[in-house]
């Protein structure tokens, strides 16, 4: 039995493997009984080799060892012992004249000592220590397995998602770029065909999404996505998302004003591909999720620590307070899942741990009826 599993058959103090290694006959038998009256399982090895013979099929939790065995030293079994159970508790019992020697036994890693005569209320006192290092071993390798076996299980399923991702994306281009080259052919392509085919290119362009944000997701938590984090000019980049998003938002009957004075001329500290791509997040969101004749604005401010607060007003619905916690979370849409609207509900996710990796914040607030506000911070170039 490896010292994994013989830490998980403890429960309880009662139910510890307790060997006395002690050539008085006598003192141990009495120790074995004070024991095993207590639950305890005991039993009693009058030498060395007495002891690791019993040590192997018996695996005991803890050693009570005579410092002074016939013609042999008590010091000598711990090493041997804990080649059979590495986590063995080693305590000595020895003479008040033995002192200078138990020392020496603690330093050959022995755990405790106790003197002789043994008092029994001293003997329960050094047990339930013992027991309580047990314990805590215990806990601390059940904690490393959860962690590892956390960690191999997070690590397959993203290696499985990169790669069905991957497969996915081949087929998914071809099916994409067949659809356009029929859109761009629209006098050999009929007016209910064509329709067909726009709502083919519209599901796999969702599909790409989906799949993209899928491997980026994957990246992240693999820590195999890497940033280039420079000074970036944040007028370009609002100015790209403008040109992105008006279409978008022209066909929503949203007014899309991403104009701010605060914001001319900053550059902040970030990776310019990643950070578009969380403005895209956002701003696409604040589209699709606003009312009618809506609009979506930004401000800036101006943070402590050289930080910048980046806010994109938007004139939705709002959110419940209750639930802006999950916006956060991988897959969750807060039940925009069963409207019309499409989406990945992993989008902000991502948008939360990009921004973390470019060592920034993000959040929300937003009152129902009232719209709502994602604002970011992130640190500004020096």
């Amino acid at each position: 039995m490896n010292n994994f599993s013989q830490i998980n058959n403890i429960n309880s103090l009662n139910h510890l493997r307790v060997i006395i290694i002690d050539d008085n006959a006598d003192f141990a038998e009495s120790q074995a009984e004070f024991l095993e009256n207590r639950d305890f399982q005991a039993r009693i090895a009058p030498g060395k080799d007495e002891a690791i013979l019993i040590a192997k099929d018996f695996i005991p939790d803890i050693a009570l060892i005579d410092l002074r065995l016939k013609g042999e030293s008590g010091i000598e079994v711990i090493p041997l012992l804990k080649n059979i159970s590495p986590d063995i508790i080693c305590i000595m019992l020895t003479g008040y004249g033995d002192m200078d020697t138990a020392i020496g036994a603690l330093r050959q890693g022995a755990s405790d000592y106790l003197h002789k005569p043994v008092d029994p209320i001293e003997l329960e006192t050094v047990l339930y220590r013992s027991y309580e290092r047990i314990r805590l071993q215990k806990e601390r390798i059940n904690a490393i397995i959860a962690r590892e076996k956390a960690e191999a299980a997070n690590a397959a399923k993203s290696e499985f998602l990169s790669r069905m991702s991957h497969e996915l994306r081949t087929p998914l281009n071809s099916i994409l770029g067949f659809t356009q080259m029929m859109q761009l052919e629209r006098k050999k392509v009929d007016e209910t065909h064509l329709e067909y085919v726009n709502i083919i290119h519209k599901a796999g362009e969702h599909l790409l999404d989906l799949i993209n944000d899928i491997l980026d997701m994957s990246k992240i938590e693999t820590g195999n996505f890497e940033l280039d984090i420079k000074a970036v000019e944040m007028d370009k980049i609002l100015k790209e998302c403008q040109t992105l998003l008006e279409p978008a938002a022209e066909k929503n009957g949203i007014n899309l004003n991403l104009t701010c004075s605060v914001c001319s001329g900053i550059l902040l500290k970030a990776d310019s591909k990643r950070l578009k791509q969380v403005f895209l997040n956002l701003l696409s969101n604040s589209i699709k999720y606003n009312k009618s004749n809506g609009s979506v604005e930004i401000s800036c401010e101006n943070k402590e620590n050289n930080f910048i607060k980046i806010n994109i007003h938007d004139t939705g619905k709002g959110i419940p307070e209750e639930r802006q916690q999950e916006l956060f979370i991988e897959f969750s849409r807060l039940g925009a899942e069963n409207s019309a609207i499409e989406g990945t509900g992993i989008g902000l996710a991502i948008c939360k741990k990009l921004i973390e990796l470019m060592d920034g914040r993000i959040g929300v607030t937003s009152s129902e009826g009232e719209g709502s506000t994602f604002w970011i911070e992130i640190p500004l170039a020096s």
